[in-house]
């Protein structure tokens, strides 16, 4: 099940008018396949909307985004709606990382991440 972090980041249409900015799709563009961006501003500075206009021009990735609130401060809720989040793009995820997480909600380090 897509988290609700993911689904609003990537549905819904662009606003009519937004500001092109190629440089920063260009660094999206070199992120490592299977790799990890985190983009991080200000409220209002349009990460959404990059991340949308990227999808947009990049319709041969999957890609799967998640965005972050207080909620995820709990590390639990953060590993469960990013594997969320992955498994909206990759169902064939290993279902171990799930079920590592249902067994231990207390180790979710090294394990984890490597899974």
């Amino acid at each position: 099940m897509p988290t609700p972090g993911a689904t609003n980041l990537l549905t819904g249409q662009l606003p009519r008018r937004v500001v092109p900015r190629p440089d920063l799709q260009q660094r999206l563009d070199e992120v490592a396949p299977g790799g990890l961006a985190l983009i991080v501003a200000s409220a209002g500075s349009g990460k959404s909307v990059l991340v949308r206009q990227w999808i947009a021009a990049r319709s041969d990735l999957r890609v799967a985004a998640l965005t972050l609130s207080r909620r995820h401060e709990d590390p639990t809720t953060l590993a469960r709606d990013l594997v969320a989040a992955l498994r909206s793009v990759a169902p064939q995820l290993d279902a171990t990382i799930g079920e590592r997480l249902a067994q231990d909600e207390s180790r979710l380090g090294e394990d984890f991440i490597g899974a």
